[in-house]
């Protein structure tokens, strides 16, 4: 029987079958995650999901760019200059740099952005937004705000806004610290 990942594998396979284990009862195993733990985390993961797939689907019906794309815009957007080496691009995407160098050869080729040697570093490529990018962006970022505002904020009060951002730059924080 494969592992189930957030019971135990000496559970009996109906404890399996729900996530809750009797080690998973209030057991202070590392491995073992709490009932509250695995609801919370099942809503966390389905609904993240969704809320991503949704947004992928209305930001193509409305823009040239997926949600990987646009993020990535969002950091040149944001960069002095509009431009980031693509080694600081992978690093903020979490992106492998086979994932990251196929998908600036794509914007490249839709003209959105393009590869420029560094004038600091002549052995570096930056990525740059182009004209064409920041508009094609600039026209994104007002259909995925209007999303993210219709789709997720609106169900949230200001406090809960508040403890999101809260709790994420925490566990972002730490992932960051802890690296791979």
């Amino acid at each position: 029987m494969p592992d189930e990942p957030f019971g135990d594998s000496a559970d009996p396979p109906e404890a399996l079958a729900s996530g809750l284990g009797p080690r998973a009862r209030g057991a202070s195993s590392d491995a073992v995650l709490t009932p509250a733990q695995i609801r919370a985390w099942r809503q966390y993961f389905e609904t993240s999901q969704a809320l991503q797939n949704r947004l992928e689907v209305l930001l193509r019906k409305q823009s040239e760019l997926r949600l990987a794309d646009y993020n990535l815009c969002l950091m040149l957007y944001s960069a002095p200059d509009r431009r980031l080496r693509l080694g600081d691009l992978a690093r903020g995407m979490v992106f492998s740099p086979s994932r990251l160098s196929y998908q600036v050869s794509n914007l490249c080729g839709r003209g959105i952005i393009h590869r420029v040697e560094d004038p600091e570093d002549g052995r570096a490529t930056l990525a740059e937004l182009t004209e064409h990018g920041v508009e094609v962006f600039t026209a994104a970022r007002r259909a995925h705000r209007r999303h993210v505002r219709e789709l997720f904020m609106r169900h949230l009060t200001e406090e809960e806004t508040a403890q999101l951002e809260r709790i994420f730059a925490r566990v972002g924080e730490r992932l960051e610290r802890e690296g791979d």
